[in-house]
This record gives structure tokens, C-alpha cells and sequence, in this order.
């Protein structure tokens, strides 16, 4: 007489039970993760849409003029930060200057309110300082490598 043998088919409860545990887990890991890429990415990305007015800036001061906007020197509409928070102020006959952007449009709540300065000194460098008082929970890991914190 021969002994029939069961047959396991499909998944057991305890099985299916472990799995979604690891899966929670991970997703637990992963979106604190992927919030913090999104948030540092905004802030890189929003200190190269001011860092490409650098070369307006420098025209218009070519040219002698030194009351600059947004749209001189080439600022055009960005998710990121309002059209009227870019302020340029060039009143100086040095050329120094600032450039001055706040990401308060469509970004990590992080981020929100990080006030992004571009200075020119008087012998034509750049510098860049983020001010991150205003945003709700700021981490020095979102600053662009070429910035630093006031």
C-alpha cells in the first residue's frame, strides 16, 4: 500500500505574514531616504537656476547698467521659486552685488522658505550662502557642495 503524499500549494499565512513585514520594513528605510534625495535635489537644483543669472548679471554690468531684474538677466518661470522672491540688487558702481532666491513655490516642506544668496565681490567672484531658518526641518546634507550655511 502506498502512502499519498500532500501537496503544498500556494503560500501559508505565516509566510505571507513575514513577507509584508519585510516589505514594511523597507518601505520604512526607503521614503525618509527618498524624501531627503527629493529635498536636496530641489535646493541643488534651485541654486543652479540662480547660478545661471550670474551670466546675465555680468552682461548687464558689462554694459553699465546696474538696476538688473529677474528677467535681464534671463530668469525664466520655475517650479521651484516665485518669479517675484528673485531679487537682484546691484546698486553698487563696484559691481558687487547679490542675487537672492527663496524656494517657496512646489517643494519639500523641508526646503520651504531656504533663502538662496549668490554675492558678487567687488573682484568678480561668486559666493554662495543658504539661510535656513525659515525651512521647517532643514539638514546641513541639502546644501550644494559650492554653498555654506550663515
Amino acid at each position: 500500500m502506498t502512502k499519498m503524499q500532500k501537496v503544498q500549494k500556494g503560500f501559508t499565512l505565516i509566510e505571507l505574514m513575514i513577507v509584508i513585514a519585510i516589505i514594511g520594513i523597507l518601505a520604512a528605510i526607503a521614503v525618509p531616504q527618498y524624501q531627503d534625495y527629493i529635498a536636496r535635489t530641489q535646493v541643488t537644483s534651485a541654486y543652479g537656476e540662480l547660478s545661471a543669472l550670474r551670466t546675465g548679471v555680468e552682461t548687464q554690468l558689462l554694459q553699465g547698467t546696474t538696476a538688473i531684474t529677474a528677467a535681464d538677466a534671463g530668469f525664466t518661470e520655475s517650479n521651484l521659486m516665485l518669479d517675484a522672491n528673485i531679487v537682484l540688487d546691484f546698486a553698487a558702481a563696484d559691481g558687487t552685488g547679490t542675487v537672492v532666491g527663496v524656494l517657496n513655490r512646489r517643494v519639500s516642506t523641508a526646503v520651504n522658505g531656504a533663502i538662496i544668496t549668490l554675492s558678487r565681490l567687488a573682484n568678480g567672484t561668486w559666493e554662495c550662502e543658504i539661510n535656513s531658518a525659515a525651512a521647517n526641518s532643514w539638514k546641513a546634507s541639502y546644501l550644494p557642495g559650492s554653498c555654506e550655511a550663515p
